[in-house]
């Protein structure tokens, strides 16, 4: 009797039986073995190797977040918002959809007026 095994190639940033393990942290691609050696304002995929760091943060593998009142691209976009908006990391100025019990917090967004939990707020469009 004869055994007969059929290997699968996994996906790039994932090894082990049936793919099932990500790469570890600072290794990606083809059964992880490259090594991610990135710098300020990138991190390590673990498919890719090195990105840059998404719109609201930078620094060191991304780790930091965009002060207020400023966002996008390595933070480098201040918000000018409206009394009705408030400055989002990532987008920039969004309209608070406050509800009645609710108040518009330029940093936070929609804040209850007696309590410290958000409310949903949505994209502003500046027409």
């Amino acid at each position: 009797m004869r055994i007969y095994f059929s290997f699968i190639e996994c996906p790039l940033g994932t090894l082990g039986i049936n793919c099932s393990s990500e790469c570890p942290e600072g290794y990606f691609g083809k059964l992880c073995q490259e090594e991610c050696d990135c710098t300020t304002d990138y991190y390590c995929d673990r498919r890719f190797g090195c990105r840059e760091c998404p719109p609201g943060s930078f620094g060191l593998n991304c780790s930091g977040t965009c002060l207020k009142k400023y966002y996008g691209q390595f933070c480098q976009e201040e918000c000018n918002c409206t009394s009705s908006q408030y400055c989002d990391p990532q987008r920039g100025c969004l309209k608070c959809d406050c509800t009645s019990n609710h108040y518009c917090d330029p940093t936070y967004a929609c804040l209850p007026k007696n309590k410290g939990r958000y409310n949903t707020c949505t994209p502003y469009s500046r027409k």
